[in-house]
C-alpha cells in the first residue's frame, strides 16, 4: 500500500510485464535498437482519493542497472490509464500500463513505483 502526504491510501499491484509490447501504430514504435516493455498495474483506493500520473511514478530497472523512465507511447496490449493520469476513491480500482523503451539485449529485472507526492517506493522483481 501507498500513503501520500495527504493521508490518501491505495494499494498498487504489478499485474503483468509484457515483453515485448507492440506499438499501436507507425508513430508509436521504439527507437532503433530498442523494444517496448509494458508494465500493467492495478490501483485500488483504500482511504481518501489518490490521484497522480503513473508515467511519473513508475520506472523500470534493467539487468544493466540502468533505470528507464516511462516512454509516452501507446501499445496494443494495454492502455496507459488516461495518458498516465489516474484517480481512485475507496474500493475503486483502475488498471493501466506504463510503457518503457528498453535496449535489445537488456532484460527487465525490476519495476519500481515512487509516488511524486510523498510515500515509499514499491519494488517488484520481474520474473
Amino acid at each position: 500500500t501507498e500513503t501520500d502526504d495527504s493521508g490518501n491510501t491505495m494499494s498498487i499491484a504489478l499485474s503483468s510485464a509484457i515483453d515485448p509490447a507492440h506499438g499501436i501504430n507507425d508513430i508509436d514504435q521504439p527507437s532503433t535498437g530498442n523494444r517496448f516493455v509494458a508494465t500493467e498495474f492495478t490501483l485500488t483506493g483504500i482511504r481518501g482519493s489518490s490521484a497522480d500520473n503513473a508515467n511519473n511514478n513508475a520506472s523500470l530497472v534493467g539487468d544493466n542497472h540502468h533505470v528507464y523512465a516511462a516512454a509516452l507511447d501507446d501499445v496494443s496490449e494495454c492502455t496507459n490509464f488516461t495518458d498516465g493520469d489516474y484517480k481512485v476513491a475507496p474500493n475503486q480500482s483502475s488498471m493501466g500500463c506504463v510503457v518503457f523503451q528498453v535496449p535489445l539485449g537488456v532484460t527487465a529485472s525490476q519495476v519500481t513505483w515512487t509516488p511524486e507526492f510523498g510515500g515509499t517506493t514499491t519494488i517488484w522483481e520481474v520474473p
